[in-house]
């Protein structure tokens, strides 16, 4: 029995950790978007130039005023986390946002080794997990694309939208204005 149990316990230490999968929660351990967290950070800064205490009644009806739901409106709800629930901050989400957004475009699987140079990028790291270098083409990609989703995070813009269009026309000049000062 006792072997049994060793071997039991040496199968269990021995499977992998759950791996973080990329993805953006709110403190409800709920998957968000970039447009949700936008909207969220809109809602808490009307809190705060409301004046009201964040834990408040008049905090909650601002929040529910915006749109929030109000089983969730009785606490700011603007923090990112991982599937972990480490916080994240607005740019770290950013960037996760962008990860998800280019594989999302490009239709790329989420386990090929595209889609590894594609997080490894996203945490600005020069190799994947699995030591393979990254693309210098795709951390250009990852890097216009998280400054478009940090972008459309503080001005609440949604995806779709002129705006939107307007704030990757001017990613693609600036990046382009980048490149120039090394040709």
């Amino acid at each position: 029995m006792r072997t049994l149990t060793l071997m039991v316990m040496a199968t269990l230490l021995s499977l992998p950790a759950l791996a973080d999968d990329g993805r953006v929660y709110n403190r409800h351990d709920e998957s968000i978007t970039a447009r949700q967290l936008a909207d969220a950070v809109a809602a808490e800064k009307a809190v705060e130039k409301a004046g009201v205490p964040p834990e408040s009644q008049a905090a909650a009806a601002i929040r529910i005023n915006m749109g929030q739901s109000p089983d969730k409106a009785d606490a700011p709800n603007d923090n990112a986390f991982t599937s972990e629930g480490e916080l994240l901050t607005h740019k770290q989400a950013a960037k996760r946002f962008a990860a998800i957004e280019m594989m999302a475009r490009a239709g790329i699987d989420p386990d090929s080794e595209r889609a590894a140079q594609i997080r490894a990028a996203a945490q600005g790291k020069a190799e994947t997990a699995d030591g393979e270098p990254v693309n210098e083409q795709t951390v250009e990609e990852m890097a216009k694309e998280a400054a478009v989703q940090e972008a459309m995070i503080y001005t609440g813009t949604e995806a779709g939208s002129p705006n939107e269009t307007l704030i990757r026309m001017g990613a693609d000049s600036m990046m382009d204005k980048i490149k120039s000062w090394w040709d």
